[in-house]
């Protein structure tokens, strides 16, 4: 039986000067959750910091046997900035699921 995820709606300012904010919300949800889910607004700023952040949170996630992923697929600034730095270039399946919600064979 799988459970809905927790969802963690984020605000419109992701970046690096409100990210430890979110920090800390996404943490102490993912300590009291099994499956958490993180929503973007599409309207959001974000630059590298928050994708440094979901990207720690992942690796949480899994050492903690926890379920971490996106609402919806990254789009907006969100995809921009994932462009930019790189991120996209080359995805595994798991990435390609995570961040875009494709899948993709191994």
């Amino acid at each position: 039986m799988r459970l809905e995820p927790d969802i963690i709606k984020l605000g419109d300012q992701l970046t690096v000067r409100h990210v430890a904010a979110v920090q800390q919300d996404l943490l102490h949800l993912l300590q009291d959750c099994d499956a958490v889910a993180i929503e973007v607004p599409a309207s959001a700023q974000v630059d590298i910091s928050l994708i440094q952040l979901i990207e720690a949170a992942r690796h949480y996630a899994q050492d903690k046997d926890k379920s971490l992923t996106l609402v919806n697929p990254a789009d907006g600034e969100l995809l921009a900035v994932l462009r930019r730095g790189g991120f996209l270039d080359v995805l595994s399946a798991e990435n390609a699921q995570f961040w875009l919600h494709q899948e993709r064979s191994q």
